[in-house]
């Protein structure tokens, strides 16, 4: 497993954002020490459960037979590297759905112990809660039909297995990826110009990434972002 450099800003940004904005909100009044501890802990586990999704790309691949080369975590997610010439549309179809799926799982988990633990405190409750959106949205987030999100790699699977054509599939979903980054991009962007420095500047970076990313994804590869 490669994590790439760019992951400690992105860990930094989510502590940050969690010990000064989210938990002092949630059950104030707050302790700036207790905060920060408990956004260095909620960072870590968030942290984990995007290694659970990516090696739900992995063990799937596994199952469907293929090599798995390497799983990277950048900036905005993680890639499991399949290989360029392995694969066909189930294939890829089951390796991009496992990733939300484990996401999924993962949050059905924290909200069970939301239900089932109410003695925690305060502080527990909040991570718990925190823990267990993060994942709801991630799972969601990835199966938007933008390619090369997970969402947008089953769309190109199903249009792949229908008209049997990888190049035309890849074309269509490519451009279904560019519009949605572009809607975010236009969103971060409008929110930036209201004076929402923070969310609206991570949401443009957002947008532009996975505009890139649609723009200049490898055609037939099974690489799979998230």
């Amino acid at each position: 497993m490669e994590i790439h450099a760019s992951w400690a800003p992105v860990f930094f940004f989510v502590t940050w954002t969690l010990a000064e904005r989210f938990f002092p909100r949630v059950y104030p009044p707050s302790s700036g020490i207790a905060d920060w501890a408990l956004g260095v802990l909620s960072g870590l586990l968030l942290f984990a459960s995007l290694v659970a999704h990516e090696l739900g790309h992995a063990i799937a691949a596994r199952w469907r037979g293929l090599t798995v080369y390497r799983i990277s975590l950048f900036l905005f997610g993680g890639m499991v590297d399949i290989g360029v010439d392995e694969g066909n549309a189930s294939d890829e179809f089951w390796l991009a759905a496992a990733g939300p799926a484990v996401s999924l799982l993962i949050a059905l988990l924290w909200a069970a112990l939301w239900v089932v633990a109410p003695g925690l405190d305060s502080q527990g409750r909040a991570m718990v809660l925190y823990l267990g959106v993060s994942n709801a949205i991630l799972a969601t987030f990835n199966l938007l039909p933008s390619y090369p999100l997970d969402g947008g790699r089953i769309l190109r699977s199903a249009l792949w297995s229908i008209g049997g054509d990888v190049s035309r599939a890849t074309r269509f979903a490519q451009l279904s990826g560019q519009a949605m980054g572009g809607v975010i991009l236009i969103a971060g962007v409008v929110w930036l110009v209201r004076g929402n420095v923070v969310d609206g500047g991570w949401l443009a970076a957002l947008g532009l990434f996975l505009v890139l990313a649609a723009r200049h994804a490898i055609p037939r590869s099974l690489l799979l972002p998230s």
